[in-house]
């Protein structure tokens, strides 16, 4: 096995560090599908999130491999960096859309 001895070492604490860094794109046209639309013939309670919201949430979870409630937490915190505040569906609600 061949073993690489670190010589810079500032550049592989950086590099180490850059690991857990992700980027997100978030277009306003995504922002503007978080909500439902409204449907007249629907029976029972109103959907709160787009479909779209919630594929993109379970895509989210299955990317980066986290269970319901933990998504929920991830969620929050890039909301919070990004700067928005946008209702977060409840873990039970993904489940059962995610289900349909």
């Amino acid at each position: 096995m061949v073993q690489y001895k670190v010589r810079n070492w500032s550049q592989s604490s950086k590099s180490l560090q850059n690991r857990g860094n992700i980027s997100f794109w978030v277009t306003e046209d995504a922002l503007s599908k978080g909500c439902a639309a409204k449907d007249p013939d629907f029976i029972g309670a109103p959907r709160q999130y787009a479909d779209e919201a919630i594929l993109c949430l379970m895509m989210l979870k299955m990317v980066q491999h986290l269970p319901y409630r933990q998504l929920v937490g991830f969620i929050s915190w890039i909301f919070l960096k990004i700067g928005i505040s946008l209702p977060i569906p409840h873990f039970t609600t993904r489940a059962e859309r995610a289900r349909q």
